[in-house]
């Protein structure tokens, strides 16, 4: 009977058979533990107390070693448009997981795994997901909101940076597009997590109903930023106030000034609107 090896021992051994019972009977010596192996002549098939015991040994190590092997979440990301996804990353800035708060962001998200990848590498595939899928569109007027929250304050994670970072991945090259870059402390986005949202979306929730804005709450929850702005009569960088960092960029061909540095890709640092 052929099975994975789990014990051997005097000539004798214990097999896991593909059915996921055990059996127990003579090993030829070329058989080595993990492998699959041959028990000959098979005897009957029970589970001795030594098998269960070296099955749950095995669990246990397997178990604290992939513990050890994956770091540990130490950030967040997330980015609103219409979807929005949250990305989650160690202290080296790799992607440890990945979530979609709306409809839109758990299909962005089941368009593959992120893990393993530089948080750059990470939006750049996000960002062009959603223009594939149409939340971005060559031509159009774009909004999009990138919030960061870490354990202890990073440079990485500024509002400056972010807003830069994304700026690079942006896959639209024409058409009026702003990036508001704002940061969130930990328990703000704890509690926008009870609540179902981003942490983005929940400081904009938050500022929406202490301005008694006439928004409905679904196209703050769910619907595009472009739209919320829209129903408010505000900019989502107005909305989030001097917390932010915003980087528009105009209508039509982008702006190339020969032998002048400009933020990438031809986005220009804009004041951030008074509250």
């Amino acid at each position: 009977m052929q099975g994975i090896l789990l014990k051997k021992k005097n000539g004798g051994g214990i097999i896991l058979t593909r059915d996921g019972g055990f059996c127990q009977g003579e090993i030829g010596e070329g058989s080595s533990v993990g492998e699959e192996a041959a028990v000959d002549p098979p005897q009957q098939r029970k589970t001795p107390w030594f098998a269960a015991a070296v099955v749950i040994a095995v669990a246990v190590l397997s178990f604290s070693a992939y513990r050890m092997i994956l770091p540990s979440t130490w950030a967040y990301v997330t980015l609103d448009m219409e979807p929005s996804v949250e990305i989650s990353l160690d202290r080296d800035m790799v992607i440890t997981g990945q979530r979609g708060f709306n409809a839109a962001g758990k299909e962005l998200v089941a368009m593959g795994d992120l893990r393993g990848k530089h948080l750059e590498s990470g939006i750049s595939a996000v960002l062009k997901r959603a223009l594939d899928s149409g939340y971005l569109e060559e031509g159009t007027e774009s909004v999009l909101l990138v919030t960061g929250t870490a354990d202890a304050a990073d440079d990485r994670l500024s509002a400056s940076a972010l807003s830069r970072l994304v700026a690079r991945s942006f896959p639209v090259q024409r058409g009026k597009a702003e990036i508001v870059a704002v940061y969130a402390d930990a328990g703000t986005r704890k509690k926008a997590e009870k609540d179902g949202l981003s942490a983005g979306r929940y400081l904009l929730l938050r500022e929406v109903q202490r301005r008694g804005l006439n928004v409905p709450i679904n196209v703050v929850r769910e619907g595009p930023l472009k739209k919320l702005e829209r129903e408010g009569s505000q900019t989502v960088a107005a909305l989030v106030g001097e917390k932010g960092f915003t980087l528009v960029r105009s209508e039509g061909e982008p702006l190339r000034v020969p032998g002048q540095e400009q933020e990438p890709p031809a986005f220009f640092a804009a004041p951030v609107p008074e509250r």
